[in-house]
């Protein structure tokens, strides 16, 4: 089953073979260029065989999305690596500094 708009549907396990057949299905089908898809698997004989009967229907999405957020989520991205790299920095150096009492200590 596939809904377009990114519709909740309840969820059901779909193997990365399903989702790559239909993302390479999506290809063909002009209609889902704009399209959040949700898919997941039926009980045989409640729904389609193929994607390709599913993705001729496809909506575009008919939501609308500002354009800030994806700068919104860099400058998000950027801060968080920051802060990443900082706490790293730290962890490194308190390792470095433990690592180099133990060797004094076995040293004498």
């Amino acid at each position: 089953m596939l809904k377009d708009n990114g519709t909740n549907m309840k969820v059901s396990p779909v193997s990365y073979n399903q989702i790559a057949e239909l993302c390479v299905d999506c290809l063909k089908y002009d209609n889902v260029r704009k399209s959040t898809l949700t898919v997941m698997n039926v009980d045989e004989f409640e729904g389609e065989n193929e994607y390709g009967i599913l993705l001729k229907d496809v909506q575009s999405d008919s939501r609308y999305f500002p354009e800030s957020l994806i700068s919104e989520h860099r400058s998000g991205a950027r801060l968080g690596g920051f802060i990443v790299f900082v706490l790293s920095g730290g962890f490194l150096k308190g390792i470095s500094s433990l690592l180099g009492t133990f060797y004094m200590m076995l040293s004498r």
